[in-house]
């Protein structure tokens, strides 16, 4: 007896018969089989390497970076959780007997605070921005336009070159200004060495201004952090 495979029949050849059967469609069956399931393990596996891929790119919700002026970048949630604080602490401190008929309102300096950030990614202290303005007005209440321009933008020794409509504008204008040519490249203990913008400007003309910027600011802070806590404890 000999065997012999031809392209789609299989023959056994005998002496006295002929016999063949036809093993096209079970041929058939074994390819389409075959290849239906390597379709299947191929979606799976490829499903499975997405499914890597997404846990692999996860990021936490917030992001912590450093920079010249150590400001922390953040969602929504931690923008309102910031600038919340913010205005609390600012109420606060000007919540004073000695501020009372200040122009200058808490919320007045967290949305300009919120705003400039939003437009630089730098977050100005709210220490700095109080004692910048008791130096530069007595809080709004001294000076050639202090409701209107508490930080004297634009007001020189030999006269003003801008003017404001409303004590918001004005403390709007400095938030950018200091945001932008300021901390944008110089670190708060920079500034306290020696007050200059980025072009090497000053801020203001006075000698001693840098010591006494500096004094205030940490008076500020000290005296935020002790009554802040006091605040947490008892009006929250």
């Amino acid at each position: 007896m000999k065997l012999k495979i031809f392209p789609r029949r299989f023959f056994i050849k005998s002496k006295k018969h002929l016999v063949y059967v036809d093993i096209t469609k079970i041929l058939n069956f074994i390819f389409i089989l075959g290849m239906s399931l390597m379709l299947i393990i191929g979606f799976l596996l490829g499903k499975m390497k997405r499914i890597e891929k997404i846990i692999e790119v996860e990021v936490p919700i917030e992001i912590y970076v450093e920079s010249k002026h150590d400001m922390a970048v953040g969602d929504m949630e931690w923008k309102d959780s910031v600038f919340t604080e913010y205005y609390e602490k600012a109420s606060l401190y000007l919540s004073q007997d000695v501020f009372t008929d200040t122009p200058i309102k808490a919320e007045m300096l967290s949305l300009a605070a919120r705003n400039a950030y939003d437009s630089t990614g730098v977050l100005l202290p709210l220490e700095l921005a109080l004692s910048q303005a008791q130096w530069e007005s007595n809080m709004g209440r001294h000076g050639r336009s202090p409701e209107k321009n508490p930080y004297n933008i634009g007001e020189y020794d030999t006269g003003t070159v801008l003017y404001f409509e409303s004590t918001f504008d004005g403390i709007q204008e400095y938030y950018y200004l200091m945001c932008t040519n300021y901390l944008s490249c110089k670190s708060l203990n920079e500034l306290f060495m020696s007050f200059t913008n980025c072009s090497g400007r000053r801020y203001a003309s006075a000698d001693r201004y840098e010591i006494r910027i500096k004094y205030q600011y940490y008076h500020i802070k000290e005296w935020l952090k002790e009554n802040y806590e006091n605040y947490n404890r008892f009006c929250k």
